[in-house]
């Protein structure tokens, strides 16, 4: 990296680096106190390069996992780059210690299956986790580190035994890479090395046991079909019972307190059947053995005549003493009440099963145990020859244990209300604990489950909804609604969750329209009718029953709508001031089609056309002045001189084109003489105007205009000629003559 890291540096203008702590080939350890809080902190900067987009990756996902609240997990308070170097922050646990490979038993891996299971719930994965990760503080407490991070920063080769080879790794962590670093940690523990076959472990297991850690153990297993909670009961179960020697014919002494860990329904019946049945069986076989050996000492033994039910405590053998055989009688007692004493331990044994089975150490572990005591004691008496008290004793204690299979039905129900008393109380401990206890009484009540569930998440839907609720505050309302969707997720019915969620997305709701809205009247301000339009709409969509939409959309066609005809009345009075009446009529009907009531419009259009009908026939006028020979139109040219010699506005054209038409109106009566040629043989006549005859020459005055010369003559075709006579034309003479014989 581009700053020296050495004692007293400063990094990142924030961390001032005191010792450097542990070799890594991959990244530098510096022991550094954040000057912005005096807190002692862990920086660890990466020496090889990694791509942006991962930093980036990397970055958004630590920063999603803030949520991510387990006693045992520990987050890393930044993630950032100088360049492509990456380099983390982490918090500092006081008097802790990195965990080693002599460190993995049940009692470590316990807690990082819970934190791994709590992650897993929640979308996030770890990746390879060896013993580099874990910190054990002075309290023996597990801190998991890594979390979030890229792999590059959990690579450890002084564990490289706990990573699959490289080519298996991914880029980003996986769940399969979590059950893997399990698999290691279990196998570690129960041989000593991470290479571990399960078919080598001697000690005893159930099938259950076998096949979680079968799942674990094999690389090409199918880690989707694992549930880390339910494997995680099983797997306590396993490590507790190889502390401990099963006795099939006397109770267990169970001296621990109720167990703390969460109990899953889901930790099958099955091996509970299965005890019941081995135990039975086992029972059976000791208790004739024990049985046998009774009557074989009390048989031959008879100091003095002794009633069976009254024996004598203190009675002892020993090897002087005379043998006597008893009577018939008396044998018909022992085997009664040999028969008695089994029938009542056989039910004690029953009993015990039931109770085991229903988790009675959680509930009435000290009734439970002084049963124990009492059934000892029954035993010992049995085996002192003393059957009196044995039966007594072991009446009194199937009467105890009886009683505590009455008592359990009560502790269901009152342990059911306790927990859900509790989590109205979001006293989650006190939850678990209690709903705890109810489902290992009633295992298949599917309601308990959901409820023990409810319990179990209630941390985490607390922390969620807590968090959540500070970013609504924050009016980071994206962030809160995720954050009370995930509390949603691990409990539907958690009114605060729902009510915090609907809140939310109704203030997000909210917040859109106001924006949609305020971009809608901004683009509208600016004319930008598409933009407008397009965030009213928006706005709309969101709220279609609110009016302030529509009156944005209709102010959008009708703002619209002003430009375009405003545009039009523009275009039109500039093409008035150029004397394009033609183009100003165009934009004036333009702006009358899109609002026909404009007024402005109309009277304007009105003018125009006036205007434009008085230059069309200023243009027709003085483009054949010959028109003028019609009084008329004679009549209307001098009109149309005084109206336009009396407006405002008059182009140089139209100036010019009134003085010519002024002009020809001052001509328009003038006679012009004009000469005439024929061939003395041709009948000359001037169309509406004059019959001039036969003659070779012929001089008249005209006025001028277009005339048309007729010649006609038998047995030729007539010819038409058309003239023009104009005061200026030189052409004054004209020849008309038949000359198209017609035969």
């Amino acid at each position: 990296m581009t700053e020296q890291l050495e004692p007293g540096a400063i990094f990142r203008n924030q961390y001032k680096l005191k010792k450097e702590v542990g070799q890594h080939s991959a990244y530098q350890s510096w022991l550094a106190t954040d000057e912005s809080t005096g807190n002692e902190v862990l920086v660890k900067a990466l020496r090889s390069e990694i791509s942006s987009r991962r930093i980036k990756a990397s970055r958004e996902r630590l920063k999603e996992m803030q949520g991510l609240i387990h006693p045992n997990i520990l987050l890393a308070i930044e993630l950032d780059s100088q360049g492509n170097l990456p380099y983390i922050i982490e918090p500092v646990i006081a008097d802790a210690r990195p965990a080693t490979k002599e460190d993995i038993s049940w009692k470590l891996i316990d807690p990082l299956i819970d934190a791994i299971a709590f992650s897993n719930s929640v979308g996030i994965a770890h990746g390879y986790i060896h013993p580099g990760n874990l910190l054990i503080d002075r309290e023996s407490k597990i801190h998991i580190s890594g979390f979030g991070l890229p792999s590059d920063f959990n690579l450890n080769n002084n564990y490289n035994d706990f990573l699959q080879k490289q080519s298996s790794r991914k880029k980003y962590p996986v769940k399969e890479e979590d059950i893997f670093s399990i698999g290691r940690f279990l196998a570690y523990s129960l041989s000593g090395s991470v290479d571990f076959d399960l078919n080598n472990y001697s000690l005893p297991m159930s099938s259950e046991t076998r096949e979680i850690l079968n799942i674990f153990l094999n690389e090409s297993s199918n880690y989707q079909d694992i549930d880390l909670y339910e494997a995680k009961i099983i797997l306590a179960e396993h490590f507790d019972n190889q502390k401990k020697t099963i006795d099939a014919i006397s109770f267990r002494r169970n001296s621990e307190e109720p167990e703390n860990r969460v109990l899953q329904e889901s930790s099958s019946r099955k091996n509970y059947n299965f005890r019941l049945s081995r135990n039975v069986l086992l029972s059976g076989l000791v208790f004739f053995l024990v049985s046998s050996v009774a009557i074989f000492y009390l048989l031959p033994i008879r100091l003095s005549p002794v009633s069976l039910p009254e024996l004598d405590t203190e009675s002892s053998y020993t090897p002087t003493q005379t043998r006597k055989l008893l009577t018939p009688k008396e044998l018909a007692e022992m085997e009664m009440a040999g028969e008695r004493a089994k029938k009542l331990a056989k039910e004690i044994l029953e009993k015990q099963l039931s109770l085991e089975e229903l988790r009675v150490n959680l509930w009435a572990s000290l009734e439970f145990a002084s049963a124990q005591d009492i059934f000892n004691t029954a035993e010992n008496f049995f085996l002192q020859g003393n059957v009196k008290e044995a039966i007594t004793n072991y009446t009194k204690a199937n009467n105890q244990l009886g009683m505590l299979e009455k008592k359990a039905s009560t502790i269901l129900s009152d342990k059911i209300e306790a927990g859900i008393i509790a989590i109205k109380n979001e006293d989650f401990n006190t939850a678990i604990e209690a709903l705890s206890i109810a489902t290992a009484i009633d295992q298949d009540n599917y309601e308990l489950k959901r409820l023990f569930d409810k319990a179990r998440n209630l941390e985490d839907v607390i922390s969620l909804v807590k968090s959540a609720s500070l970013n609504e505050e924050d009016s980071n309302l994206e962030k809160a609604r995720d954050l009370y969707a995930q509390a949603i997720k691990l409990d539907g019915d958690w009114e605060k969750a729902k009510l915090g969620l609907n809140r939310t997305e109704s203030k997000i709701k909210e917040e859109r329209y106001m924006n949609s809205m305020s971009k809608g009247s901004a683009a509208l301000s600016k004319k930008n009718y598409v933009l407008a339009k397009k965030n009213f709409e928006a706005a709309h969509s969101l709220f279609p029953k609110r009016d302030a939409p529509q009156d944005g959309l209709l102010q959008v066609e009708q703002d619209e709508l002003n430009t375009i005809v405003n545009r039009h009345i523009i275009t039109a009075e500039k093409k008035v001031g150029n004397f394009e009446w033609a183009a100003a009529q165009s934009e004036y009907k333009a702006a009358l089609a899109l609002t026909p009531g404009l007024k402005i419009a109309k009277e304007n259009l009105k003018k125009v056309e006036e205007r434009l009908s008085l230059n069309l026939d200023l243009k027709r006028l003085t483009q054949d002045p010959t028109l003028l020979k019609s009084d008329q139109e004679l009549s209307k040219a001098i009109t149309l001189i005084a109206n336009l010699s009396n407006r405002e506005g008059i182009s140089a054209n139209t100036n010019q084109q009134i003085e010519e038409l002024a002009n020809y109106i001052s001509l328009a009566r003038t006679e012009i003489p004009i000469l005439f040629l024929s061939d003395n043989k041709s009948e000359v006549t001037i169309e509406k105007t004059k019959r001039l005859g036969k003659f070779q020459e012929q001089e008249i005055r005209l006025i001028p205009g277009r005339y048309t010369l007729i010649a006609s003559r038998p047995e030729y075709r007539d010819v038409r000629t058309e003239i023009i006579i104009l005061p200026w034309s030189r052409e004054r003479d004209f020849y008309i003559v038949n000359t198209e014989l017609i035969r």
